[in-house]
């Protein structure tokens, strides 16, 4: 059924006059193209994120705590304002050298 409506549109667009070079399968392109133009990035509704690469995590280098929204600590789960710039995870002060050590 999607492929009888690709090929419809393109003799609808022939019909009216659309470009004389333009082939069938450029035609399908360009509606490839703009689907995927239109397309919004998903936005995360919550739950468990990724975890950092453990090569970053321990590396012991830039993971310096800056302020952010609030939400969960993800060591002792407790609200906090702190997020380390470098894994991108909530973190206190002291979880924050916990969480970097091995």
């Amino acid at each position: 059924m999607l492929n009888l409506a690709v090929v419809a549109a393109f003799r609808f667009y022939q019909y009216i006059g659309g470009s004389a070079g333009m082939s069938h399968i450029m035609f399908r392109r360009e509606i490839a193209r703009a689907m995927v133009k239109v397309q919004e990035h998903r936005k995360r509704l919550g739950g468990p994120s990724v975890q950092p690469a453990k090569a970053v995590r321990y590396d012991g280098v830039n993971h310096i705590l800056d302020s952010c929204t609030q939400g969960r600590c993800c060591l002792c789960m407790k609200n906090t304002r702190l997020q380390c710039t470098k894994c991108g995870k909530r973190l206190h002060k002291v979880c924050s050298e916990a969480y970097h050590q091995k």
